[in-house]
């Protein structure tokens, strides 16, 4: 419940921690004149926050704001309720989004999740090749590999 008995509505969002306990306390981030003050590690974060906000079509300044306030804008933050990251996403709100993802009706989320993949598969295999050879299926795996090459070369022409 919400202040003066109103019904508290983050509390349905599945995935969302409604208990502040576990907040991080960001009050020593005030600088000269009250302005908040962050490092260096920090800044990158929001300005990768805010990057990838406006590329999803979500308000950069609402989302950095969340991150602010649920991890001080520490990636590598694990609360006690097994809550990760800048966002401290839960597995709950992981397989929510992964269930969006399925009703194929939010172009933006299967991309994002597409992307974010490619990005996962390069970080464990380090190439481009290795990376797309893991994402296909192993039989096809000559073919598939070739025409994603060819098709890197084509879109460049186009775009």
């Amino acid at each position: 419940m919400g202040h003066a008995g109103q019904r508290n509505e983050v509390a349905d969002i599945p995935g969302v921690r409604t208990d502040r306990s576990d907040r991080r306390d960001v009050s020593g981030l005030q600088g000269e004149g009250g302005k908040m003050k962050l490092n260096e590690k920090q800044y990158e974060t929001l300005r990768n926050i805010q990057k990838a906000a406006k590329l999803l079509g979500v308000d950069p300044d609402w989302a950095a704001a969340v991150a602010m306030t649920e991890s001080a804008l520490g990636l590598h933050q694990l609360s006690k309720t097994g809550a990760k990251g800048v966002f401290q996403m839960t597995t709950i709100a992981m397989k929510d989004l992964l269930q969006e993802m399925q009703k194929a009706d939010d172009d933006m989320i299967d991309i994002a999740c597409g992307v974010l993949f490619l990005r996962l598969l390069l970080k464990r295999h380090k190439t481009i090749e290795a990376a797309t050879a893991k994402y296909c299926d192993p039989k096809d795996r000559t073919f598939y590999i070739d025409r994603v090459k060819k098709y890197m070369t084509e879109l460049k022409e186009v775009l």
